[in-house]
């Protein structure tokens, strides 16, 4: 049941980034990097699928690919998977 409703609330931000790069403009900010950050958190329930959508999956490979991004990880001796 929750995973539905998770997965309805990143239905919302998928259809918030049709048209749009990041989540508030055109460049990244704070929630663009905690959604992205948020989407990997499924691998700690595995029973449980939540679904994205393509606009997610593509702000995902955006901020990811990002250097700040990447060494945040590396600093923290951490790699980033998306559990999709």
């Amino acid at each position: 049941y929750m995973a539905d409703k998770v997965s309805a609330t990143w239905q919302i931000l998928d259809s918030h980034l049709e048209g749009r790069k990041f989540i508030c403009g055109d460049t990244p900010c704070h929630a663009d990097y905690m959604a992205v950050i948020y989407t990997s958190w499924e691998h700690y329930f595995p029973t449980v699928k939540i679904t994205f959508g393509a606009n997610v999956k593509r702000l995902v490979e955006d901020i990811k690919n990002l250097p700040e991004f990447t060494e945040g990880y590396s600093a923290d001796s951490a790699e980033f998977k998306m559990a999709v």
